[in-house]
């Protein structure tokens, strides 16, 4: 099952699922933010096959510029998403809910700069080390 009520934290094993919802939620923002979009990555904890994950799929969007998704926030929230108020500079997050639940956050950050190759870095790191074991 997809998706934590805000406030409660829940680990669940690894679902193969994850990744199809990651692909179908890929296709859906790709079309319709094609001309934002330099890269779309699906990371956190359901991207790591074998990891005990939090039931909600984490998307990394890597953008020419953070001036691209300000100006493009209306068409986010179009897609169903809310902006989540977040304190760090060079980030902007969204979350999409289901029923009261949220079932997806999307990481909006400047492709190839620092935050991008963290978050696709430790990601690398997780899945190498886990296949390992």
């Amino acid at each position: 099952m997809l998706g934590v009520e805000r406030g409660l934290v829940k680990l669940e094993p690894y679902n193969d699922k994850w990744s199809k919802l990651f692909d179908k939620e890929r296709e859906l923002l790709s079309s319709q933010l094609k001309n934002l979009i330099v890269e779309i990555e699906h990371v956190g904890s359901t991207s790591i096959e074998g990891l005990f994950a939090k039931p909600i799929i984490d998307i990394a969007i890597g953008v020419s510029s953070l001036d691209v998704i300000i100006k493009s926030k209306e068409k986010v929230k179009e897609l169903g998403y809310v902006e989540v108020p977040v304190s760090l500079d060079g980030k902007h997050v969204f979350a999409k809910y289901k029923e009261k639940k949220i079932t997806h956050f999307l990481h909006v950050m400047i492709y190839n700069q620092n935050l991008w190759l963290d978050q696709i870095s430790f990601r690398d790191y997780l899945r190498s080390a886990l296949m390992q074991r």
